[in-house]
């Protein structure tokens, strides 16, 4: 049983038709000073009774006994059992984000418990990992740095239990949390321009291990639909996720001072970043002639010509 429950049952049988009501008793060693749980409780209730509230002390030699109300001689006394101590994980207590590379505080609440040893797992209980040392109950709770390197998942779990008493005193969070990824563009972004048609490597920093791959999209302003760089046709196509993506040749239907780009973990949205600010996309226009060393008469007719990239409608 565990110090400060109140879900614990209580359950007696009986039998014959003279007893109407029992009272119900705890001694924490057993033997001596019990205290009274409740009196003239319906001996019907022997298969539905709750202890109202355990003892906030551990013991390892506790007794409840039962007894007639109006004959205390009618009595029957249970086998000796413990009281524990509570722990229970406050945060993270499932559907949280938590990316590799931060700082993060796990916390807990305990009662009666002294010295308490935190873990986490990346694969839903299957293995679990420590989270530095022992660290006093008391405290709450103990920073976590989830390393650049660790893997990604979305079926984390965080444990924390009882030094003296692991098997028995621990709690683990009610549902998966995600340990996720951190992916930040450094280029382009922040107005430095790109230029239609032409090459651009766009590069980014990464944390997390597992995270293969990435979706790159771009977009010509706030109101316009996210294209995916590597494939225009195909909004989820992936890329390795190495830090950089050799963009061929840059899009110029559309030609903006508004563009951004953004990348993402398709395995899970949340792992997600845009590019400071937005980025000029730019055409640009080459002469082809006159290109120097010509000699044109005085009122002679010469063709002027030039090469454009991107959508340039007039010049």
């Amino acid at each position: 049983m565990v110090v400060n429950s109140n879900a614990t049952p209580i359950r007696w049988t009986y039998a014959g038709t003279t007893i109407t009501t029992v009272d119900i008793q705890y001694s924490l060693d057993g033997i001596t000073n019990w205290t009274t749980i409740d009196s003239g409780v319906v001996v019907a209730n022997g298969s539905t009774y709750i202890w109202p509230q355990v003892p906030g002390i551990k013991t390892t030699g506790a007794k409840i006994k039962v007894f007639d109300s109006f004959n205390p001689n009618v009595t029957n006394t249970s086998g000796s059992f413990n009281i524990v101590g509570d722990l229970r994980v406050l945060s993270p207590n499932g559907g949280e984000n938590w990316k590799a590379g931060e700082l993060k505080f796990v916390t807990w609440y305990s009662s009666q418990v002294s010295s308490v040893q935190p873990y986490y797992s990346l694969n839903n209980g299957t293995n679990w990992t420590e989270i530095g040392g022992p660290v006093s109950a008391g405290d709450g709770g103990v920073n976590w740095t989830i390393s650049n390197n660790t893997q990604v998942s979305n079926n984390a779990l965080f444990k924390v239990e009882d030094i003296s008493n692991p098997g028995v005193v621990y709690d683990t969070s009610n549902g998966t949390f995600a340990v996720i990824g951190y992916l930040d563009i450094t280029a382009p972004e922040n107005g430095v321009p790109v230029l239609a048609e032409d090459p651009y490597n766009i590069t980014w920093n990464t944390k997390g291990t597992g995270m293969d791959n990435i979706v790159l999209q771009y977009r010509a302003n706030d109101n316009s639909s996210w294209i995916n760089v590597k494939n225009a046709s195909n909004s989820s196509e992936t890329a390795p996720n190495l830090g950089y993506y050799l963009w061929p040749s840059v899009s110029g239907n559309v030609l903006s001072n508004y563009c951004k780009i953004r990348v993402y973990d398709p395995n899970n949205l949340n792992t997600s970043n845009e590019g400071v600010n937005y980025f000029p996309l730019r055409g640009s226009i080459q002469v082809g002639a006159p290109n120097g060393n010509e000699m044109w008469g005085v009122g002679t007719s010469q063709n002027i010509t030039w090469t454009k990239k991107g959508n340039i409608s007039s010049v």
